[in-house]
């Protein structure tokens, strides 16, 4: 185990070094956060003796993975971080279709071992993530409405409790405190390995289909009313970009696991709803399909988040919508509305990270700025935070920790 300390924020020169190495990975430009100590682990056995350090010291924990916390939000001063990062293994039994995931693990590492047997795990849709990480928190995913949220496909998991005592839970072992886990309400310590199912996948069907701004009421609409009578193999997100001009683009993202032929007519369905300037729509791979996604995350030096999750995409929140695509004070931003249906909202409240199971709509602000380019910090997180106040009430739920944003505090 490798530790890196900077104990004193005078320290200014070694704590610079190590806010630059962190950029991107532990931290986001706009916030000021100083941690006290990194510690790279190899091994449980290094996780242990990090929260053992931790707990003598009295450090809060915060772990790394996949380092998607854009916006900073879960690094506080004065932290210890536990990097996983080197800790990637994964074990793919073709057989019992259960992948062995080590905590480090992203998602696209677990994807690309998942895929060499023809198969997939249920996933959110940023491949940088770490599994675990998307596991314990809940998650929206391109598979949700038929495989369910990615807590519900984890089999097993391997925890390294806060004072160091390494456990096993199941089903059957330590059962509360496995559902507890799943249910990503409590923070019991450092999930070092867990057991996923995988899926046989005989079709994939998805894409992109871009339409032009004068249609996005229409789109909208149309996305709206397609969320209340989708089949559960089918799950959509819709999204609000920039055009090569600056101006916004609107885009509706599907991801159909049924049925070739009859996902190919909902598909063809979708790009009927306007009159679409481009599409990228049709048989594809899973880490295709996340590659995709990929793409388009908005990302930069400078980056703010605020959401409002409804219960319903109403006629008031497309208005909403339409007027912050409007005033988006950087071309780097972007609005991004997930739908959550299908398989979770049927399964037991107990189950779910979200403290409710019902369909909803989470609708994303994602403001992302250059500072080099343009200093009006203040202006653009402003812009994040004007859309959800605008969409209240919100409906009751925890916040969900990597969609977490500035002056937000998640659950674990």
């Amino acid at each position: 185990m490798t530790i890196i300390t900077h104990p004193a924020k005078t320290e200014r020169a070694i704590a610079t070094e190590l806010q630059l190495r962190m950029q991107g990975e532990f931290s986001n430009g706009a916030q000021d956060n100083w941690l006290a100590v990194i510690a790279r682990c190899k091994t449980r056995r290094d996780v242990q003796s990090a929260l053992r350090t931790a707990r003598a010291h009295g450090l809060s924990v915060i772990i790394r993975g996949g380092g998607q916390d854009a916006t900073g939000c879960t690094v506080t001063p004065g932290q210890l971080v536990v990097d996983l990062s080197a800790m990637r293994k994964i074990d793919v039994n073709p057989d019992t279709r259960v992948a062995i995931v080590s905590g480090g693990a992203t998602v696209r590492d677990v994807v690309i071992a998942a895929a060499a047997h023809g198969l997939v795990p249920v996933t959110g849709i940023c491949g940088s993530d770490r599994m675990a990480g998307v596991k314990l928190d809940d998650g929206y995913g391109p598979l949700l409405g038929r495989y369910g949220r990615v807590a519900d496909n984890v089999l097993e998991a391997e925890i390294v409790l806060k004072g160091g005592q390494h456990v096993i839970v199941n089903a059957g072992r330590n059962r509360d405190l496995f559902r507890a886990l799943c249910a990503g309400g409590m923070d019991p310590g450092v999930v070092t390995s867990l057991h996923v199912r995988l899926r046989a996948l005989p079709s994939l069907l998805a894409g992109m289909i871009f339409y032009p701004w004068s249609d996005a009421e229409l789109v909208l609409h149309g996305y709206s009313a397609l969320a209340a009578l989708a089949p559960d193999y089918l799950t959509v997100s819709a999204g609000i970009v920039s055009a090569v001009d600056g101006n916004p683009l609107l885009f509706i993202a599907p991801t159909w696991c049924g049925e070739l032929e009859e996902g190919e007519h909902v598909l063809a369905a979708l790009q009927a709803f306007g009159n679409p300037v481009g599409a990228i729509v049709g048989p594809m791979s899973y880490p295709g399909l996340l590659a995709m996604h990929d793409r388009y995350i908005a990302t930069g030096p400078r980056c703010s988040k605020h959401r409002r999750r409804l219960p319903a995409l109403t006629d008031r929140a497309i208005s909403a919508i339409i007027v912050a695509a409007n005033a988006r004070t950087s071309p780097l931003s972007a609005i991004v509305l997930h739908h959550f249906r299908g398989a979770p909202t049927r399964a037991h409240a107990e189950a779910g990270a979200f403290g409710m199971q019902e369909g909803h709509f989470l609708i994303e602000a994602i403001a992302v700025w250059d500072p080099a380019a343009d200093d009006k910090e203040a202006g653009h997180q402003l812009w994040a935070q004007n859309l959800p106040e605008a969409l209240a009430p919100a409906v009751p739920t925890r916040n969900y920790t990597n969609l977490l944003g500035l002056g937000d505090r998640g659950v674990r």
